[in-house]
């Protein structure tokens, strides 16, 4: 089975335009420094559960171009 690191990892190590996907990291993990471990290996959001769909609507939106 693949978590989510190891889907971000091959999806990064992609060579075409996989690689650029924006990834949103939604995590039960939440405790200090969660949010820059997640960003630290190429995450470009990080959503902690529960998550509130507001929350979760408005991160959408900022990675829409």
């Amino acid at each position: 089975d693949m978590d989510g690191w190891q889907a971000l990892s091959e999806l990064r190590a992609d060579e075409g335009p996989v690689a650029r996907l924006r990834i949103v990291a939604f995590t039960a993990h939440a405790m200090v420094g969660d949010e820059e471990r997640v960003r630290a290996a190429g995450f470009d959001e990080y959503l902690s559960k529960p998550i509130d769909f507001a929350t979760f609507a408005d991160t959408i939106r900022g990675l829409l171009p």
